[in-house]
């Protein structure tokens, strides 16, 4: 997907499903209660967990300085804990993965 597309003008209200194409909020509604769906891969390395889902809403973020769209996000959290000191969005599943896997090995120098 090519996130340096043009997306309507009201971009905090724009949905996107796992392929890149655009939805309404009553399917992102739909998709986003299916754990199936929005889960892509959870990984658990010594005492964290790394979480990779799908976010499907509009989030956007700058990487050296240029605008992009993430509606995918890694996590890593520590168990029995809400907070994570590791975050990074992607604008496809193939990022996604790929970005899964690279916080898997980070987890496992750090913790």
């Amino acid at each position: 997907m090519d996130t340096t597309r043009l997306v309507p003008a009201f971009e905090e209200h724009v949905f996107y499903d796992k392929k890149g194409q655009l939805i309404d909020l009553n399917e992102w509604g739909k998709l986003f209660q299916r754990d199936r769906y929005r889960r892509i891969r959870f990984t658990r390395v010594n005492n964290v967990l790394v979480s990779t889902i799908w976010l499907g809403g509009a989030h956007w973020f700058y990487d050296e300085g240029i605008k992009k769209l993430g509606i995918f996000e890694t996590m890593i959290f520590q168990y029995n804990s809400s907070c994570s000191e590791y975050l990074n969005r992607y604008g496809n599943l193939l990022d996604a993965k790929k970005g899964h896997w690279e916080a898997v090995k980070y987890a496992k120098l750090i913790y």
